[in-house]
């Protein structure tokens, strides 16, 4: 929970910025680093962000949380491009700029260049020559999972993969390569179906929101953060600009009996000797960014506890 404890304070801390509040640059700088990112290196160099790569991130941030495999690990995607290539056909990809740290679900690579829908690409590696994907094509570009073909090398600092081009006089430089690494991500869920959310209901309470908002009672109100009163985007943050962080406002009764309050036997024990009950967030969801790190790779993690979904008297 450190990382949602950076993360509060940060955000609760740029709600003042249009008032002219101080933010402690230390709460800032530690929620970048859980990232990757040090605001104190240099910036990294900002480039336009691939179709391809803007897609996936609308498809990840429609799941958000329905995707992540370990309730301790935020599922990612790293993305590099080719350190060379040649028109032989031969990609290299440095991956010390950001190493594999999880587990590695997917890998995928993207061919964004101008690419006509019907030209045929093979895919091979050095060490399995016995392989061969080929690509299929979409609105983003040519893509080919090539998690069996690669799995062995992600753990070293390089990756080796040979392309051929048929049915074309293109050159494999002008493909304009990219290769996706997915992280603590369930794949077999990022194409399927979104299941409805499950939202909390307090059947047998009295009060509804329009009663609480007349009694200013506890509850969630709409709170939209946006990245540019921190100073993160473009300089970091990528996407999104703003999203819905909420917060919780309002009092707790004296006794907050009714189950619209979801008092706990603890809350209740505080009542009884008379102590101060405030109005707190008690469940949170994640929210999907796509920044940049000071080694300039790009990614796409979900970070948990960035948006308050339910308030309740503690």
């Amino acid at each position: 929970m450190r990382t949602l404890g950076i993360w509060l304070y940060a955000v609760v801390f740029a709600a003042g910025l249009r008032m002219g509040v101080f933010v402690p640059p230390r709460l800032s700088s530690e929620f970048l680093q859980t990232l990757g990112i040090d605001p104190g290196e240099r910036v990294p160099i900002t480039r336009p962000l691939l179709p391809y790569v803007q897609q996936l991130f609308l498809q990840i941030e429609e799941k958000q949380d329905d995707l992540r495999m370990y309730s301790d690990r935020d599922p990612r995607v790293l993305f590099y491009n080719p350190e060379s290539h040649s028109s032989e056909g031969l990609l290299e990809f440095d991956l010390s700029g950001a190493p594999i740290d999880g587990n590695v679900t997917k890998i995928e690579v993207a061919f964004t260049g101008h690419t006509h829908r019907q030209i045929s690409l093979q895919i091979t590696s050095p060490y399995r020559p016995g392989i061969r994907v080929s690509s299929f094509h979409t609105e983003q570009g040519h893509l080919a999972d090539i998690t069996n073909l690669a799995m062995d090398q992600v753990l070293n600092t390089t990756l080796n993969l040979f392309v051929s081009v048929s049915k074309s006089t293109h050159q494999v430089r002008h493909l304009n390569p990219i290769l996706a690494v997915f992280l603590d991500i369930n794949v077999s869920l990022l194409h399927s179906v979104r299941r409805k959310r499950f939202v909390p209901t307090n059947r047998n309470s009295t009060i509804n929101m329009e009663t609480a908002e007349t009694l200013n009672y506890c509850r969630l109100k709409e709170w939209t953060v946006d990245f540019r009163d921190l100073g993160w985007y473009e300089k970091f943050i990528q996407r999104p600009i703003t999203y819905q962080a909420n917060i919780c406002d309002g009092t707790c009764p004296v006794a907050p009996m009714d189950p619209y309050f979801n008092a706990t036997n603890h809350v209740l024990l505080k009542f009884r000797f008379n102590k101060r009950l405030c109005c707190s967030p008690i469940e949170y969801m994640s929210q999907t960014l796509i920044f940049i790190n000071n080694n300039n790779i790009t990614a796409i993690q979900t970070v948990r506890g960035m948006s308050v979904s339910r308030c309740g008297c503690r």
